[in-house]
């Protein structure tokens, strides 16, 4: 925004002061016979003015400014909505992590429980001559085992809480608990039209078009480079040094219009231009690859949601089991 209303300060007027004081020596004198000795200006100088300019037009460069910094905004709002996006694909990964962990740390402890009343069960077989010592072994190996497995949880569960308190501006040290309530609903998307839909959304593809009409302003910039400007200045004050009275401060203005036209730059606007024209090239080419990459990722998705689906099959009858 501030951007913006730095590029509409071209149309506004400048005022400024200046004032000035100046001693100058010698002094340049003429003598004339029978009428004396004039002095053309005096030693001491004093001069002061107000000034205003204004341009009175510039053939669109201020406009283009403009509408540049207008898709910079555009831009940055597009870019803090791609954060969102991937605060949000965070936060979704995290949270399924840790209902996962939480889960499987509850498991382990039923499982250490069941292991450890069956070591009870076979150390009193074992003392009425009904297990070997090998069974007593093997049931504390297994108990080691998923102790084992336990303790790699319970590291990855507070690497996770971790994650979690940063996503929400927390401490580290807070030992958050998710609740397992969300039930999840697949998008209601036609297969065949998932690509068009990622298309329109993705803030990748809207940043690259956004960056695109960027460049395509940026050489529209260049091309204006080489015209005229048309601005007014208007200058008012008092100053001494006004023949025959050269020390009194005498009302003084100046009032003009200015054009500058450029002839010849040295070539810098061709390559400006073709600087230009290569980055709306690339621009494309990027957009291109980027919706490549898109379709990849949506694939992929579209795969590994097919896969779990089977997967969530195959488990309820192995739950069954």
């Amino acid at each position: 925004d501030a951007r913006i209303g730095l590029a509409k300060t071209a149309y506004n007027p400048v005022f400024d002061i200046t004032a000035s004081f100046a001693n100058l020596a010698p002094v340049t004198k003429l003598s004339f016979p029978g009428l004396g000795t004039f002095q053309l200006y005096p030693a001491n100088n004093y001069a002061a003015s107000l000034n205003y300019e204004q341009l009175l037009y510039d053939f669109g460069r201020t406009h283009q400014n403009i509408e540049l910094e207008n898709e910079n905004k555009v831009i940055g709002e597009q870019t803090l909505e791609q954060v969102k996006q991937k605060l949000s694909l965070l936060t979704v990964g995290n949270y399924y992590t840790l209902v996962y962990l939480q889960a499987a740390i509850k498991i382990k402890d039923e499982q250490l429980t069941t292991l450890n009343e069956h070591l009870e069960y076979v150390e009193k077989q074992k003392a009425t001559g009904s297990a070997t010592e090998y069974q007593i072994l093997t049931t504390k190996v297994k108990i080691s085992t998923v102790e084992s497995q336990k303790v790699d949880l319970i590291a990855a569960l507070t690497t996770q809480q971790a994650v979690l308190n940063s996503l929400l501006g927390n401490g580290q040290n807070n030992k958050l608990v998710v609740r397992n309530e969300v039930i999840v609903e697949p998008p209601l998307i036609p297969s065949d039209s998932v690509l068009s839909f990622a298309f329109r959304n993705r803030d990748e593809i809207l940043i690259n078009e956004k960056r695109t009409s960027l460049a395509e302003l940026r050489f529209g910039m260049a091309k204006l480079q080489n015209k005229p400007f048309l601005s007014l200045q208007a200058s008012g004050g008092a100053k001494n040094g006004y023949i025959p009275y050269l020390d009194r401060l005498t009302p003084n203005y100046v009032v003009g219009v200015g054009l500058k036209v450029p002839l010849f730059d040295g070539m810098k606007n061709k390559y400006v231009l073709s600087q230009a024209q290569s980055a709306i090239s690339s621009l494309n080419f990027e957009s291109d690859f980027t919706k490549r990459n898109i379709s990849n990722e949506v694939y992929e998705s579209e795969a590994l949601i097919l896969a779990a689906s089977k997967k969530v099959s195959q488990s309820e009858l192995q739950l069954q089991q």
